[in-house]
């Protein structure tokens, strides 16, 4: 039943916000060159890898400080 309820919520919440979205894609887009989305495999439920999907917030050829940092 909670399963059943979740996923619905997360349909109408999905179809609610999909202009807002759809705007924030756009406005990305606009903004700067390389793909909207931003992909990162990270380890999930049971150490299991799955891909993740955000708004890309960075410009692209932004240098990786993390890995910077790692060669020193």
């Amino acid at each position: 039943m909670r399963k059943g309820f979740d996923i619905l919520i997360s349909l109408v919440l999905l179809v609610l916000l999909s202009p807002v979205f759809l705007i924030i894609g756009v406005m990305i887009k606009l903004n700067s060159k390389g793909p909207v989305f931003f992909t990162q495999m990270r380890i999930g439920r049971n150490n299991e890898l799955f891909k993740f999907y955000k708004f890309r917030t960075m410009k692209m050829g932004t240098p990786d400080v993390a890995t910077d940092k790692l060669d020193s």
